[in-house]
């Protein structure tokens, strides 16, 4: 008696662990797989979304940023370039009409300081010229040299961020902290904008000449 009592308990353990197994350990059927979106062709930043641009394929674990339903993405624009093939990030598409680089253009970050930079007042999409003055080389009477005037570098740059002296995006600090201080620019030029950038911030300051606030400044 005792032992068909041990042979039904056991034989009841094991469907118990047959059945944990079939619900809690991932099935690799097709039901389990999620069907995704990636690029079928490249697609060219600034462009709103075409459904005939994407195609889906299915993967089993799904990342969070995968696009899952075209609706997610619905209406917006692809901010950057995004090439055939491509699993689909929606973060990679924006309400807003993004910047666009023209070929030969990219990004260039130059040191600066609030006093440099229109007071602190500059914001993302602000259009600028760049100014440089040349550092005194010493002696009593250097500070003479800046009366020669500066010398304009770059023109109509866009400014894509702006950054603390933490490293921090000024967008995330609180205006009253003391590490809100601007401390870099991260200006839209293209090469030789660039190198000349380069070579002038070793030999003296770049200012920020604002022509005209971004959609996102404070007017």
């Amino acid at each position: 008696m005792w032992s068909r009592k041990r042979l039904f308990l056991g034989l009841s353990l094991v469907l118990i662990v047959v059945i944990s197994v079939y619900v809690f350990v991932p099935n690799s059927g097709e039901e389990r797989k999620a069907k995704v979106y990636l690029a079928k062709e490249s697609i060219p930043a600034g462009e709103v979304i075409d459904p005939k641009r994407f195609t889906t394929t299915e993967v089993t674990v799904p990342a969070d940023w995968m696009v899952k339903d075209l609706k997610q993405i619905k209406d917006k624009r692809a901010v950057r370039k995004i090439e055939a093939g491509r699993f689909i990030d929606e973060n990679d598409f924006s309400d807003k009409v993004p910047l666009l680089f023209k070929e030969g253009e990219g990004e260039y970050a130059i040191k600066t300081k609030p006093e440099y930079a229109n007071g602190g007042r500059v914001a993302i999409e602000d259009i600028v010229d760049v100014i440089f003055v040349k550092r005194p080389q010493g002696g009593a009477n250097a500070s003479n040299e800046l009366l020669d005037g500066g010398e304009i570098v770059a023109t109509d740059v866009t400014i894509l961020s702006i950054r603390t002296q933490l490293g921090k995006d000024v967008a995330e600090t609180k205006k009253d902290d003391m590490s809100n201080a601007i401390n870099s620019v991260v200006l839209k030029v293209d090469e030789n904008t660039a190198t000349k950038l380069a070579n002038r911030q070793e030999m003296g300051t770049l200012s920020l000449y604002v022509k005209k606030k971004g959609v996102n400044s404070v007017k």
